[in-house]
């Protein structure tokens, strides 16, 4: 069993899952949807930091289950917490 092979169904749910991880539930938890007309941030602020940390939540996934260092893994235990540190605009 290995998530390199993407051959068996809980490696697609994994898989799937993580893309979840990446493209919603990181970026909502920072940056939650905002109703139109409301008072926000800049526009290219909010798109940058989204793009960001689904960037960094997509690299710290991967380096969490794909690395083989701990320190590389420990690398990405911080990547998934940085975007969030820092804080959307």
């Amino acid at each position: 069993y290995s998530l390199r092979e993407p051959n068996r169904v809980t490696t697609g749910a994994l898989w799937g899952l993580a893309g979840f991880a990446v493209f919603c539930l990181a970026p909502t938890l920072g940056l939650p949807p905002e109703l139109p007309g409301t008072a926000a941030a800049d526009l290219g602020q909010r798109q940058n930091w989204w793009i960001g940390t689904a960037a960094a939540t997509a690299l710290g996934l991967a380096l969490l289950v794909f690395a083989r260092h701990w320190l590389l893994k420990a690398l990405g235990a911080v990547l998934l917490v940085v975007p969030h540190l820092i804080g959307a605009p």
